[in-house]
């Protein structure tokens, strides 16, 4: 539905203009604002007018900012809903160039294609190797990883208690309705010895 736009037969259209109408008719709630501030009194609580003269002289009254709006129900034509959300916390042992540490979370009963994230918060620290680091590698079962590239990052040296961590993330899609998804983590650097990795995994699966 078009809608009228009295006095403004001669001026430029605006994005406001030519998008807000439509967005309120799709459930969204138009505010305007300068910028990010809203230039209305209690604006949390304002109604779009239903009343399309009414609406058309406000719309086109001053300056509005089609970017600043609230909704209530989203009208699209997909998206994408959380399906599920886990979430480990890990402290392991790891020896220089030893085998690697595994940590996953697992997830079932979700659709096989489903796209997923994987957010891994990671900090380490190892004793009696100089220059220690973790090689964490994006890993998984019954997953398509986009990327199975690993990355390194720095350790503490010493039985130090100060940690500091470091965020990766893995993402791609799932191949079956149950499996696990998660990284591994292996610690290098020079001479013998070991340490310790810490941290938390969350993954989020989305259901379409």
């Amino acid at each position: 539905m078009k809608y009228a736009k009295p006095g403004c037969e001669n001026t430029k259209p605006t994005p406001y203009g030519n998008h807000a109408e439509p967005l309120s008719d799709n459930g969204f709630t138009p505010l305007p604002a300068d910028g990010k501030a809203v230039k209305l009194r209690d604006w949390r609580h304002f109604v779009m007018p239903s009343d399309e003269e009414e609406r058309a002289t406000y719309v086109y009254a001053g300056t509005i900012n089609a970017g600043n709006i609230t909704a209530g129900t989203l009208s699209v034509d997909r998206m994408p809903q959380l399906g599920q959300a886990n979430t480990t916390i890990f402290n392991n042992s790891v020896t220089r160039n030893g085998t690697a540490a595994s940590v996953t979370t697992s997830f079932s009963g979700v659709k096989s294609g489903a796209k997923f994230v994987a957010i891994l918060s990671i900090g380490g620290n190892a004793g009696n190797v100089s220059s220690p680091y973790g090689r964490v590698t994006p890993t998984g079962s019954s997953v398509s990883l986009n990327s199975s590239s690993y990355r390194d990052i720095s350790f503490k040296e010493g039985g130090t208690t100060t940690r500091e961590f470091y965020v990766m993330l893995s993402t791609g899609s799932v191949t079956a309705t149950s499996g696990t998804v998660g990284f591994t983590i292996q610690l290098r650097g020079n001479d013998s010895g070991g340490g310790y990795t810490y941290g938390t995994l969350s993954a989020l699966i989305l259901s379409g």
